[in-house]
């Protein structure tokens, strides 16, 4: 079993669990047959329900794209970011966990040396998550609530979660909006018991949200209200280019060489399907060390797909413009049904 971490999560949830896809309004089917053995994925067979461009949604004609200010990387920024929860101490470099720690009993803030996020967590009450210590034996990330929280509600949590964050100092640049709830649970043979919630934000760039890195806020409650944990991934923007988009059904066009791709990345799960269902305008953060760390327009297309582990839903990012190509082949972040209806 790969690990899925809450602060990156892919949703793969059964296909009578994903509510809200738009398909084509053509009820047509129309397959797309493997190419010739000279094809990249040739093996993969591609439904687009309607043809390419019954996809062709309203989109605007440029956009810009954002460079990301991830800031410094150091021990001097380490030490000032784990002030700002509390934490005194000295920086402690720890290479194989890409991080600068800073600690103080059992509070810590961590500065990821790749996405130059800062996660600040109390670790006893956090209890699990990001491979800090062990989960608890039977709990689970899921948005569903169980029986009898130990916490507040979702509701009251997202209260509390917006009144911490107007105590911290994000970039003006993109408005932070709500974009799911998570909890964790623990579960017993007689009860399931939630001891954590995590409240999510996601940046928003022209009423656009950002996926993937360099856009998501998480504030985390513990039992009683108590704020046990906050991640921020959060960097400054500076404007880039204007870019050209192309249409949902053009950018389709590029769907098998992008499910090869990925298919190569993951050898376990290569894809031999896929079925579109949906196709929205969104943006993505990429940031790759020493290359790229930009925020480009990107189509994410959902769609049914067979892995080699039974029919789930799936989204791929492909790329909307020529000008501002996307690297990172898959978001591991999929838009939460809360998502507002102008983002779409």
């Amino acid at each position: 079993m790969r690990k899925t971490s809450l602060l990156a999560l892919l949703f793969t949830v059964p296909l009578a669990a994903f509510p809200g896809c738009k398909t084509s309004p053509s009820q047509a089917h129309q397959p797309i047959p493997p190419g010739g053995s000279d094809v990249q994925g040739a093996d993969i067979q591609i439904e687009i329900p309607g043809g390419a461009s019954s996809f062709d949604i309203p989109i605007p004609s440029t956009l810009l794209t954002y460079d990301l200010q991830v800031g410094a990387l150091s021990s001097e920024r380490a030490v000032a970011e784990a002030r700002k929860f509390g934490i005194e101490g000295q920086a402690q470099i720890e290479p194989s966990e890409q991080r600068i720690r800073v600690q103080s009993g059992d509070s810590v803030c961590d500065l990821n040396l790749v996405l130059g996020s800062v996660f600040f967590q109390n670790v006893p009450a956090m209890s699990g998550d990001n491979g800090v210590t062990p989960a608890p034996s039977g709990s689970q990330i899921t948005s569903s609530p169980p029986p009898d929280p130990a916490v507040p509600s979702e509701e009251s949590s997202k209260q509390l979660a917006q009144e911490y964050l107007k105590g911290i100092q994000l970039d003006g640049v993109g408005e932070p909006k709500f974009f799911q709830a998570n909890y964790l649970v623990e579960s017993h043979s007689d009860k399931a018991t939630i001891i954590r919630r995590e409240i999510v934000y996601r940046r928003y760039l022209n009423d656009r949200i950002v996926l993937g890195p360099g856009s998501q806020v998480s504030v985390f409650i513990g039992d009683k209200g108590k704020i046990i944990g906050c991640f921020l991934d959060w960097p400054s923007l500076r404007e880039g280019k204007s870019v050209s988009l192309k249409k949902g059904g053009k950018a389709l066009e590029n769907l098998r060489a992008k499910l090869a791709e990925i298919s190569q990345l993951d050898q376990f799960y290569r894809y031999r399907s896929f079925k579109v269902l949906e196709i929205q305008l969104y943006y993505l953060g990429q940031i790759i060390p020493d290359k790229q760390r930009i925020i480009v327009p990107a189509y994410g297309v959902k769609g049914i797909a067979d892995r080699g582990q039974g029919l789930v839903n799936d989204m791929v990012m492909l790329t909307a413009s020529d000008e501002a190509t996307v690297i990172l082949p898959k978001t591991e972040i999929e838009p939460a049904n809360e998502v507002p209806s102008q983002a779409q």
